[in-house]
């Protein structure tokens, strides 16, 4: 096992990104391996408890899309804080994890459409797989959930110690797993861990990826990282228009509340503005167009695998949007989904099978996704007293 986590050198980061990464031969792709280093992650630096709850307690009063990645030691995430993330993530209102390694706090938002998309278009391929690729067998042990799992940390060397000091593990939960389970009520086998960062750097998913592959006891074999990245500038440029400017006050005068009307100075004394409901959201999300409240979207996926006992890239990365001139869908062998124990059980097991991940479902279902994601923004601008208020229980009295 690595003292730390060994990533690719940024440099050939770089240059595997570059357009004509798609001409690269495979044998190219394993690349050369170093020490991690967390500058390059987008998490915030804290440095008091007090900062670090007030961050939590914004993430988990607004409607988010994105998650919350805190720079934190151990000693800034005091038990109260751990509480509020706890009674938050038992309510269905964010997942949360402590990577003590790189002391990172990372607060996921629950229901992200983006992120949805993702789950949405492997859950229609594997079913689709079911029925072409596999036999009913194998495919009743092929299951797609997430469930927390406990990783391992390398040994700290302290000079008062002879050798190493052996860490306490910890739980990480990715955002989508397949998991192999032969009957129901037996073991579990994670196969196959998907990232999908949004607001998180390409290097926070690389890491995530390292971590899965070095750090789960082998249990892993297989990480693809999903990359989404908003273009917020283009974004921020088309909302200072006037045409932007004259299509949200529209919008406000036509279904806003008082707060968004006397913010936007819209108020018409004729126009009493009207109760919260699913018509109301319904006529508003027909109204909307996308590119109005979400920045031009890129996506790519890569994947992961151990190679010489060292997270590499074994294949170009796949690129979903803009769609390439050549497309690629996400090609996982059924030797990925199925542990090597288990294959002999299955009557003339047949590992040259594989299943495709159907990227043009994800396309569509990105488009939908920003669709959505527009909607939940606009809510914020045009309905701001609509926000479902939080339950008090998790939450300090000062906020509550």
């Amino acid at each position: 096992m690595l003292s730390s986590l060994a990533l690719p050198s940024f440099a050939i980061l770089d240059a595997i990104h570059h357009d004509t990464v798609s001409t690269m031969a495979l044998s190219a792709i394993s690349l050369p391996s170093i020490t991690y280093h967390p500058e390059a992650s987008n998490a915030i630096p804290v440095n008091s408890p007090a900062v670090a709850q007030t961050y939590v307690e914004s993430f988990l009063l607004g409607w988010n899309g994105e998650n919350l990645q805190l720079k934190l030691s151990s000693e800034t995430l005091p038990k109260d804080i751990r509480c509020i993330l706890q009674k938050a993530s038992e309510k269905n209102l964010c997942r949360w994890e402590y990577d003590p390694e790189y002391q990172i706090l990372k607060v996921k938002a629950m229901g992200s459409p983006l992120h949805v998309a993702l789950k949405s278009c492997i859950d229609r391929s594997l079913h689709k797989a079911k029925f072409t690729v596999l036999t009913p067998d194998e495919g009743e042990c092929i299951l797609n959930y997430s469930i927390p799992t406990i990783l391992s940390r390398p040994p700290q060397t302290d000079p008062k110690l002879n050798g190493g000091k052996n860490c306490a593990a910890w739980f990480k939960e990715s955002d989508i797993m397949i998991v192999f389970q032969k009957e129901a009520g037996g073991e579990e086998f994670i196969q196959v861990v998907i990232e999908i960062g949004f607001s998180e750097s390409y290097h926070d998913l690389v890491r995530d990826a390292s971590q899965w592959l070095l750090r789960s006891d082998g249990q892993v074999k297989l990480v693809a990282i999903a990359k989404i990245e908003e273009n917020k500038r283009q974004l921020s440029i088309h909302q200072k228009t006037d045409q932007f400017k004259r299509t949200r006050d529209q919008l406000v005068a036509k279904h806003g509340d008082n707060m968004s009307r006397e913010i936007y100075e819209t108020c018409d004394s004729e126009c009493t503005p009207q109760v919260s409901s699913a018509g109301l959201y319904k006529a508003l999300d027909s109204e909307l167009a996308a590119s109005g409240w979400v920045g031009p979207i890129s996506v790519f996926i890569e994947v992961w695998r151990l190679r010489n006992g060292e997270p590499s890239l074994t294949e170009p990365r796949i690129d979903i949007l803009p769609i390439p001139t050549c497309p690629r869908d996400l090609i996982l062998k059924v030797t990925d989904l199925i542990p090597v124990e288990h294959r002999a059980s299955f009557p003339n097991f047949d590992a040259s099978r594989t299943i495709t991940i159907d990227m043009t479902c994800f396309r569509l279902q990105l488009e939908r996704a920003r669709m959505r994601t527009a909607l939940i923004r606009a809510l914020k601008v045009i309905r701001p007293l609509d926000k479902e208020e939080i339950d008090p229980e998790f939450l300090p009295p000062t906020i509550s």
